[in-house]
């Protein structure tokens, strides 16, 4: 399931009902998901949260805060960018997995006109600025959503003394939960946020669950490699040449109501491209479809007015797997749960195109 939409929301009480829902905000929209391509692989996301009304500090955080405030000056306030914040957001990007915005102000000023509250939370080394962090508010909830900090700063470990502070904020104006984002099962960088305290994660019916420990593994994210490994396979073993492909253009097909599109978009993760059915900017490919559990075999054409790259950047070199054109479907050929049968249909319409 992938979902997102623009925000519409009307009031605190809506935006925290949301996100006990699964939502989270990126940049303008809202987005709702159980697999991304995160790290330049499909990968599941559990969204997690901790309550408040009983938290207290473990002793490493405990000591994390009064060492950083005794060093530092904290200021909280309405979210704002300027050159200071861009500063930081230029030297932290590389940091950040997948393809991130090439500016600061969409993520931080991409509310448009919502009631959702937007604040940061800026520390200061003397009158120098040396991290900041954005988080929103609900009537109930605080939202982590960004942390930037200084990288000459590292060892203070801003990052994290931010997170405490919103924290913190949550606590003292009387909020139930703090919204750390997602973490990924299976990619350390994001096992910070579990080490807040004892979580609760959502799981896929639905329920808040509190656990000692986040997932490790996602039954989900094991069906979908699975099942793109046995296409992989019986393409293989019917000598088709393919080569798999990552979708990042999947967003398009959940962006707008069908109506309102020229095209319909690819909604695959993933795909095997057969370049022996391609020409020009005709490409045959099969799609795993997620969601359903099925095979789509697609004939596809590029849609040459939109840059999947404009105004982003990517932390590191996207890898060639990455089909960074923009494709919408054509035709479906022929749509199966089975992988025989849809390897077949490949096989006849190849042989057709031949």
């Amino acid at each position: 399931m992938i979902e997102i939409v623009s925000p519409n929301v009307s009031s605190p009480e809506e935006w925290d009902a949301l996100l006990a829902e699964g939502w989270f905000r990126a940049g303008p929209l809202l987005v709702r998901c159980d697999l991304l391509c995160i790290d330049h692989r499909v990968r599941g996301i559990v969204n997690a949260r901790l309550p408040l009304r009983e938290h207290r500090h473990r002793r490493n955080h405990g000591r994390i805060l009064r060492r950083a405030r005794s060093r530092f000056r904290c200021a909280f306030g309405p979210a704002r960018v300027d050159d200071e914040r861009r500063r930081l957001y230029a030297a932290m990007k590389h940091r950040f997995f997948g393809m991130i915005s090439t500016e600061l102000d969409p993520i931080v000023l991409g509310y448009g006109e919502t009631p959702i509250e937007g604040r940061e939370c800026a520390i200061y080394d003397g009158e120098r600025l040396v991290a900041v962090s954005y988080f929103d508010l609900g009537r109930e909830s605080v939202v982590s959503h960004i942390a930037l900090y200084d990288p000459s700063y590292r060892q203070y470990g801003l990052g994290i003394y931010t997170m405490l502070e919103e924290i913190e904020y949550g606590i003292t104006h009387g909020a139930r939960y703090y919204y750390p984002g997602y973490v990924v099962p299976g990619l350390s960088a994001f096992d910070y946020k579990a080490s807040l305290g004892v979580m609760q994660y959502l799981d896929a019916g639905g329920r808040w669950r509190r656990r000692e420990r986040m997932p490790t593994r996602l039954r989900i994210v094991d069906r979908h490699d699975r099942r793109v490994r046995e296409l992989c396979d019986a393409l293989q073993n019917a000598s088709i040449a393919h080569e798999e492909r990552l979708n990042p253009g999947f967003a398009l097909s959940c962006m707008a109501p069908a109506a309102e599109e020229p095209h319909e978009y690819l909604a695959g993760l993933v795909h095997a491209r057969l370049p022996a059915g391609c020409s020009g900017d005709e490409v045959l490919l099969i799609e795993y479809l997620h969601d359903r559990d099925v095979f789509a075999l697609t004939r596809a054409g590029v849609d040459h007015d939109i840059d999947l790259l404009d105004d982003m950047d990517s932390a590191t070199d996207l890898p060639d797997h990455y089909e960074l054109r923009a494709l919408f479907r054509r035709e479906t050929l022929a749509t199966s749960d089975d992988v025989a049968a849809i390897v077949r249909a490949a096989v006849a319409a190849l042989s057709v195109g031949s």
